[in-house]
């Protein structure tokens, strides 16, 4: 699989390895980012950080690609990672209503769902054989630089 399957293809299959390399690369750039942003209050404009947005916009697109395949992996659909926004959808309100007991319990729920898709994606082995979604990316013989039918 090429780099650019690996970071923005939602097709296809990954190992754990491959998921936790992209995710190490993924959050470099955001390490990166956070720093950059932090040297941009020099007065230079919104220009630099409409860059950043970009760049940042771009590295979330990539992270669900890759959780994608991981799932896909797992023989689940990649539409399972809509679950990650749904605390968002519980703690904006309830920050805006300033309600102190929805916010504890949104993100009590937040942190439900992120353990669970940290055991999903990166512990859990992926399903052996072909599933729906291609070959077994461990499967020996199996090039996963080819691209799945």
């Amino acid at each position: 699989m090429s780099a650019f399957a690996l970071f923005f293809s939602f097709r296809g299959r990954i190992n754990r390895a491959r998921y936790w390399f992209a995710m190490l690369v993924l959050t470099g750039i955001v390490a990166v980012l956070g720093v950059s942003i932090g040297y941009l209050d020099d007065g230079r404009g919104w220009t630099d950080y409409a860059v950043l947005a970009l760049v940042f916009l771009v590295v979330v697109y990539s992270g669900f690609a890759v959780s994608a395949k991981r799932l896909h992996d797992r023989d689940k659909s990649g539409w399972l990672l809509l679950y990650l926004l749904a605390p968002a959808l519980i703690l904006a309100p309830a920050e805006a209503m300033q309600n102190r007991l929805i916010v504890l319990a949104g993100t009590l729920f937040s942190w439900a769902v992120s353990i669970w898709f940290l055991i999903e994606l990166g512990i859990l082995p992926g399903s052996a054989g072909p599933n729906r979604f291609g070959e077994d990316p461990l499967a020996r013989g199996f090039d996963s630089r080819l691209p799945s039918k």
